[in-house]
């Protein structure tokens, strides 16, 4: 309770802690790794009193010092690649593997290595990296979901909205095969007095574009087209001046929504979000019922676990910087969901077990 531990509670409020978390929480996610600075006092027994998060697009790492193994150095700019770079903040860069460890001796709380006595450090601010562990990347981490540049899904999710909406557009154009009888012509011709070749051909040409115009647009559907025809007795068949066919294709882009599904869902495996929890159902039942959707959200809050520890890191170390109550443990609470029948009388109890 804040009356119990006044100076906590003040650090959290002035450091507006959440924020830093939410901010922290989103680099985590996006890159794996994370930054947040820790300025220490004056005091000759040295505090944290302020933490500030650095974004991770805007830092970089410094090289690896060939003989200690260590990056010494974070930088942090707005304006990566720029040739007149200037206004980089450097700042020393805490050791990944043991970064309260490292702190305590630049601030003198533990004695040195190599000389065996606390040697303290000017600097009052430092970089601590909330980064988690990803094989094979040293100085930028690559999160897990990078696989869906990597193998190629996220270039077949972005094609098919693209086939789909050209097969529809064409399909949209090309609805209809119009058959006109070659006869047709001279009997137009004959009736309008057309004789002049050039304005047979533009006659034509007219005829054509109204005939387009007729069956092309969303606003001519449900219209009637009158063909008159002959019937030829002695062989046997009608003889048609205009005939109308509706084009019909097979390929729709119906047959595709497998493919955009199975696309969906690979990249949402990737992200370690179930699809189910985003509201889709996936497969050919394309049912879920509130349990599984609130044991899928269970099993998530529990794979969450290594990133909200490294998120709470800084302020484990905050706490042993500071000396705040050991028995003072910071967490991320779950949220459980329940059942409709909670509070309704629904539920038995037998002694302290719930039935």
């Amino acid at each position: 309770m804040p009356s119990e531990a006044p100076e906590i509670f003040t650090f959290i409020e002035n450091n507006n802690i959440f924020r830093i978390l939410q901010e922290a929480g989103n680099d985590l996610v996006t890159f794996a790794d994370g930054y947040i600075e820790l300025i220490v006092d004056k005091n000759e027994k040295p505090k944290i009193v302020m933490v500030r998060h650095k974004e991770a697009a805007f830092s970089r790492l410094s090289v690896q010092d060939e003989k200690t193994g260590k990056v010494d150095y974070h930088g942090y700019s707005s304006k990566w690649g720029n040739s007149d770079l200037d206004d980089v903040i450097v700042t020393p860069f805490l050791d990944r593997a043991a970064p309260l460890y490292d702190l305590k001796k630049r601030l003198g709380l533990l004695p040195d290595e190599t000389t065996g006595k606390p040697k303290k450090t000017g600097e009052k601010r430092f970089v601590l990296s909330l980064g988690l562990p990803v094989p094979g990347r040293f100085y930028y981490n690559r999160p897990y979901w990078w696989s869906i540049f990597i193998s190629g899904w996220y270039d077949f999710s972005c094609a098919m909205p693209k086939f789909k909406q050209a097969l529809i557009e064409n399909k949209m154009k090309i609805l209809f095969k119009v058959s006109i009888n070659e006869n047709f012509w001279s009997k137009l011709y004959q009736s309008e007095g057309i004789t002049d070749p050039k304005k047979q051909a533009a006659r034509k040409k007219e005829f054509l574009t109204e005939l387009d115009n007729f069956l092309a647009g969303k606003e001519n559907a449900g219209k009637s087209f009158v063909s008159h025809f002959k019937y030829d007795q002695v062989k046997g068949y009608e003889i048609h001046d205009i005939i109308i066919t509706p084009i019909e294709s097979k390929h729709d882009g119906g047959e595709y929504n497998d493919d955009v599904e199975e696309a969906s869902n690979v990249i949402s495996y990737a992200m370690g979000v179930h699809p189910s929890l985003q509201g889709a159902t996936p497969g050919k039942g394309k049912s879920i019922n509130g349990t599984e959707a609130r044991e899928l959200f269970i099993i998530k809050q529990a794979m969450t676990k290594p990133l909200r520890d490294a998120l709470l890191l800084f302020l484990n170390i905050c706490k042993a910087i500071n000396e705040w109550n050991p028995d003072i443990y910071f967490v991320i609470p779950n949220i459980m969901l329940t059942t409709l029948d909670k509070n309704t009388g629904a539920e038995k109890n037998i002694g302290n077990e719930k039935i």
